[in-house]
């Protein structure tokens, strides 16, 4: 999508965006507001639509892409695509947006196969343990849910999201996200450590407004007295 169609898409839902701003950023302030309101299904239905839409061709349509990006009043993306998928998008260091469908087929043979839909999302951490297994965490979901803010618990590292549903003690993968690495949350080392060259770049950014300062070493082998703060 063009930069006019997604600041059409912000004015229609209400957003007074200043002109300018990178469209990552647009993006981001889409996503918050349909968290906000998670109640409004039209809204909720155009983002999935937008999302699916920078993923592939072929869940794009020429409405919001005309022109001034998408004036006509009636223009609506599609909530569902009927296509057994899921995505997911990095918002931060610590926050993901995951977004998926069931098709109609598939829902069926659920149904059939368990006389109901148990779903969760499988969070699996891509780097592998010392004893060889790789961290993981579910997410429980309804059937008619279709998207889903995660929170990741270790920044920097990569992840994979598997759509499933429950039959028993063995899950059926459904739908596998691809992988997906969190950008860094800390600067490496202090900023008087870099090389001018980076130096100087860390302050054309403006980043040294935003308090952002290296992580403290940890040190196990330091104990304590009684009563020390």
């Amino acid at each position: 999508m063009s930069d006019a169609a997604l600041y059409a898409l912000a004015d229609k839902m209400g957003l007074d965006l200043p002109q300018g701003l990178d469209r990552v950023f647009v993006i981001e302030e889409l996503m918050d507001a349909v968290a906000e309101d998670s109640q409004d299904s039209q809204i909720s239905g155009s983002l999935a639509g937008v999302s699916l839409k920078f993923e592939a061709a072929k869940f794009s349509g020429p409405e919001l892409d005309e022109g001034e990006g998408g004036t006509q009043p009636q223009t609506r993306l599609e909530q569902r695509y009927n296509q057994t998928a899921i995505k997911v998008i990095v918002r931060d260091p610590s926050w993901a947006f995951a977004f998926w469908d069931i098709s109609e087929a598939d829902r069926d043979k659920l149904r059939s196969d368990d006389n109901g839909i148990s779903l969760f999302l499988r969070v699996s951490e891509l780097q592998t343990a010392s004893d060889g297994h790789r961290e993981f965490f579910d997410i429980t979901v309804s059937p008619d849910d279709l998207q889903w803010y995660i929170n990741f618990p270790n920044p920097e590292a990569g992840y994979r999201v598997d759509l499933c549903a429950r039959e028993g003690a063995h899950p059926r993968l459904l739908a596998r996200s691809a992988e997906i690495s969190l950008p860094r949350e800390l600067l490496p080392r202090a900023r008087k450590d870099f090389d001018p060259d980076t130096a100087e770049l860390l302050r054309l950014s403006g980043s040294g407004r935003l308090d952002i300062e290296p992580k403290e070493e940890d040190n196990p082998q330091r104990i304590l007295k009684s009563g020390a703060d």
